[in-house]
């Protein structure tokens, strides 16, 4: 693939080389030795200034020698972390940055039609645009990571359930979280206007990046997604989590991917970025079965517009099962995957990366791309129409009652615990399922009260149900009920004859055809 770079920067390089060579050439006289070797020096920079502007496969020679020199030395290196009023600033040096963490809504539902796309709510691309440039405030960037799976390990539940689905080109289980950047270089003006009379440029670094932050939250809240500023203990627990997939492969730098081909303890970790900017190739990618895919989209102040970069890396055993990538629209990040990696890790520093493999957009223009406010959960079953029917599972939402329905209940429950989610049964009469399922993630409990703390669900009786809390944090519960309880409850799974079930979340309602996959059926019991 052999292009043509052309930006402000390279047309300044290559003019400024471009003039040299000419005159150097032009003014040679003579075969005396330096002519000769003003000659050569002139062909020289001529073929210095070609080769800054032919592109092979996304760079030119220039950047294939750096990146190459680089990637034998670039290792990971953290930057400071600071409590801000329980909000959470990382400094690097030059810039200071805050995170913003997105949820799903408790138990919402989200639908993915035949074709693929999926009814879950989008991130607002055209709003966070505009806070790019707000009143004094420049930033550097805000870049949206989600990495996610569609089954949390291999076993022979997971294969069951993705069996089930079938190609799925979305995520189940995962996070979301939004990194706002401001430069200090680039704010000095907005920096000192913030600073106190007797403050420091630290407490008008920190305010300015507070406010940069509280308007990309402002935006998400108008469009009812749910979000907020997290504080440090969150953004380590972030910077952890995606660790533990990468990290192992991040000490192996290699240049064709991070880690150890064929080793599953340490994984393979390969990045690309897009030569096709449209939703439809962009399912493909994401139709990808691997350990873990981390999506990295950055969006950066550039002129009267702005820069759109994209990344999607692939933790996987074996790097040749995404060979058929560059034909979906993806290009492979030789040379830049530790890089890659550093933009994904909320506490490491940036790594530079040569040519992002982005693309300018112009104020009103389409972003190219799409990023789902949240994976999308477990799978409930197909609806009306044929359309698979997912349900997110989040902290802190009412409890979800499945009303004559304990089969169903046992069913949801083995497919959750595929995913990460520590889940705490407390329902008597299910511990052959629960012993049967044989996972540390699925235990039985005989107080969940003691378990409402550390576990993500909780499975109860509605007895039980009453002792519990109800704190925001707290873990999903779910109640299993053989009858209707004295008040309507908000969320719910009922029969409402032959194979179907209704299941209402809020004002949400969606009838599910109660499917029994035969795969399924060595755990129902």
């Amino acid at each position: 693939m052999i292009g043509v770079r052309w930006t402000a920067a390279t047309a300044a390089w290559v003019g400024f080389v471009a003039i040299t060579a000419w005159v150097i050439l032009d003014n040679v006289r003579g075969d005396s030795v330096w002519s000769l070797l003003l000659t050569i020096l002139g062909w020289v920079l001529v073929v210095v200034a070609i080769s800054s502007l032919i592109t092979v496969r996304g760079a030119t020679a220039r950047q294939w020698f750096l990146r190459w020199w680089r990637a034998r030395r670039e290792v990971l290196r953290s930057s400071w972390i600071v409590d801000s009023k329980g909000r959470a600033m990382v400094w690097d040096g030059d810039s200071a940055r805050m995170f913003i963490e997105v949820f799903g809504k408790p138990w919402a539902l989200s639908r993915v039609s035949s074709t693929g796309e999926s009814s879950t709510p989008q991130l607002p691309m055209d709003e966070l645009r505009d806070v790019l440039r707000q009143y004094d405030i420049k930033l550097a960037h805000i870049r949206i990571v989600q990495y996610g799976y569609k089954v949390a390990s291999e076993d022979r539940a997971s294969t069951s359930v993705l069996s089930v689905m079938g190609t799925l080109p979305h995520q189940l289980g995962g996070r979301t979280f939004i990194e706002v950047s401001v430069s200090l270089l680039d704010n000095l003006n907005a920096v000192d206007s913030r600073q106190t009379d007797r403050g420091t440029v630290a407490d008008g670094v920190t305010r300015t990046i507070s406010i940069a932050a509280s308007r990309v939250l402002r935006v998400l809240h108008t469009r009812n997604i749910s979000a907020k500023v997290v504080p440090p203990s969150t953004v380590l627990g972030i910077h952890a989590d995606v660790f533990s997939g990468v990290g192992r492969a991040a000490a192996i730098n290699g240049w064709s991917h991070l880690g150890a081909s064929g080793d599953s303890t340490v994984g393979a970790v390969v990045s690309f970025v897009p030569t096709q900017w449209s939703p439809k190739s962009q399912l493909m990618w994401n139709e990808v079965h691997a350990l873990r895919q981390y999506t990295c989209l950055s969006l950066r102040p550039d002129g009267n517009g702005d820069t759109i970069s994209y990344a999607t890396s692939y933790l996987t055993d074996d790097p040749d099962a995404l060979e058929l990538l560059p034909s979906q629209g993806l290009r492979r990040e030789n040379g830049r995957h530790m890089a890659r990696v550093s933009n994904l890790l909320p506490v490491a520093r940036d790594l530079r990366v040569d040519d992002d493999g982005g693309r300018h957009l112009n104020p009103k223009e389409d972003a190219g791309v799409v990023i789902p406010s949240h994976p999308l959960g477990v799978y409930l079953g197909l609806n009306e129409k044929r359309d698979r029917t997912f349900m997110f599972v989040g902290r802190g939402g009412e409890p979800l009652w499945f009303i004559g329905a304990e089969d169903y209940a046992k069913r949801v429950t083995l497919r959750l615990s595929t995913q990460r989610h520590r889940i705490r049964v407390a329902v008597d009469g299910w511990q052959r399922f629960v012993s049967t399922r044989n996972s540390r993630l699925l235990q039985m409990t005989t107080d969940p009260l003691s378990e409402y703390s550390t576990c993500d669900v909780l499975v109860v009786t509605p007895e039980q149900a009453l002792t519990l809390p109800h704190e925001e944090d707290g873990p999903a519960v779910i109640v299993v009920a053989s009858d209707f309880p004295p008040i309507d409850p908000h969320n719910a799974v009922i029969p409402i004859g032959g194979n179907q079930l209704q299941v209402v979340i809020g004002k949400d309602e969606e009838v599910i055809l109660s499917e029994e996959p035969s795969t399924e059926r060595a755990w129902m019991v």
